[in-house]
């Protein structure tokens, strides 16, 4: 089965919340950093010192032991450079949506580390909606521009996954690079995927894939 596609003339597909950019950038009513009302278990996937286990993914881990990383790999990118300041370690809690850019929707999702949140995601979306020449390409150059997330133009489609546990993860504004404003709230969420399985997650699942529509 394709996905849907994401673009300006087919926003019912997608079933997004409509809301004005500016309202987005002020109230920021989205799921980051609230506290869980219930939460499912959900364990890091190396042992602790002392024998103990986290009872959140992540939750042992300080952003030092976590920021060169580029999925289960370690990389010479500093993930700090991508923050403007040190990004705030914060508990997301279950039914939180994250949204990325991928090349093709191969089923290999959760081995990354860089999301989008939902209130991101809607500002970035409805503002190439509501341009002239909105459509699936200027959003794309919407969060080449705003995000520090991996973007060119060999990403064609969008995926959506739901946590299913609470984790933490790293949530600041993104810093300007390259000339470029950013600006926008991001997610660095190191270790989701099953070890050595890049396509499961214990912690999440994938709800909608999109194709951008050009």
């Amino acid at each position: 089965m394709f996905p849907a596609r994401l673009g300006r003339f087919r926003k019912a597909e997608i079933k997004l919340e409509t809301c004005a950019s500016s309202t987005l950038r002020s109230s920021r009513e989205n799921r980051i950093g609230q506290e869980p009302q219930s939460v499912g278990s959900c364990y890091i996937a190396y042992p602790i010192q002392g024998g103990d286990m986290a009872t959140y993914l992540n939750e042992a881990l300080g952003f030092n032991d976590v920021r060169w990383a580029t999925g289960r790999k370690s990389s010479k990118y500093d993930a700090l450079k991508s923050f403007q300041g040190p990004p705030k370690k914060t508990l997301l809690k279950p039914d939180t949506l994250l949204y990325r850019l991928v090349y093709i929707t191969d089923g290999v999702y959760f081995d990354q580390v860089w999301w989008m949140p939902k209130c991101t995601f809607d500002e970035l979306h409805n503002d190439a909606n509501r341009s002239q020449h909105g459509g699936g390409r200027l959003f794309r150059n919407y969060v080449a521009q705003y995000m520090s997330l991996p973007s060119g133009s060999y990403q064609l489609s969008v995926v959506e996954i739901e946590l299913t546990a609470g984790v933490y993860a790293w949530v600041g504004q993104s810093k300007p690079l390259f000339g470029r404003p950013g600006g926008m709230e991001q997610v660095f969420l190191p270790n989701l995927a099953d070890r050595g399985e890049p396509r499961t997650s214990s912690c999440a699942k994938v709800v909608h894939t999109y194709w951008l529509k050009f």
